[in-house]
């Protein structure tokens, strides 16, 4: 599996900008891919963000494993964000933690992939 730095990017009109890095494996990242996301309030009361995760929505940064090894050793021995990047979170929010079902519910992540 490679491990990937992406930027994640949604421009939600008149509530602002949604925007984050985070690492993760290309095959979680395919798998998510046309599947609903909902952020929820993040931009304000009553902004409830949510929608589908699209290519378009993810920009890859970087798939160095070098400076993947690197982001990962400096962020995970980071007392104030080492919880948050155990699910690869560099900044922000990470839509692959925010995946619903058609019903609503949250999604299990990492999804676990059958061969």
């Amino acid at each position: 599996m490679t491990q990937t730095l992406y930027r994640f990017y949604w421009d939600v009109q008149r509530h602002g900008e949604i925007e984050s890095l985070f690492i993760a494996d290309d095959e979680q990242v395919a798998a998510v891919l046309g599947m609903k996301v909902y952020l929820g309030e993040v931009l304000g009361k009553h902004s409830d963000i949510q929608g589908t995760l699209d290519a378009e929505d993810l920009l890859i940064i970087t798939q160095e494993p070098g400076i993947i090894a690197d982001l990962r050793r400096v962020f995970s021995g980071d007392k104030i964000n080492s919880y948050r990047f155990r699910n690869g979170t560099l900044c922000g929010i990470n839509p692959l933690n925010c995946i619903i079902d058609d019903e609503g519910n949250e999604v299990e992540f990492p999804l676990k992939l059958t061969p």
